[in-house]
């Protein structure tokens, strides 16, 4: 198991919060996992679609878009930040 350490930018989500992922899972597979975590799952995905709101992420600082998500492997102690659109007028 590692520890990677995830925080939500752009919908007011809760701050940064410690998840536990098994050796080897990807930035979409940490995604996928928080489906089910109704403190989460608002957040990051359309309540009426299911389709992944996030448009980028930032892991140690190194930005990537939703196409690359499945090839980033996450490493204990990484710090993950979900970037999600942001509207307003």
């Amino acid at each position: 198991m590692r520890t990677v350490h995830l925080k939500l930018e752009g919908k007011g989500g809760p701050g940064s919060e410690p998840i536990a992922v098994e050796d080897g899972t990807t930035l979409m597979g940490l995604l996928e996992s928080l489906r089910s975590r109704p403190d989460l799952a608002p957040y990051l995905f359309d309540g009426q679609t299911g389709e992944l709101g996030i448009f980028a992420a930032a892991v140690n600082g190194q930005m990537h878009r939703v196409p690359d998500f499945s090839r980033v492997v996450l490493k204990d102690g990484d710090e993950v930040i979900l970037i999600s659109p942001v509207g307003g007028g």
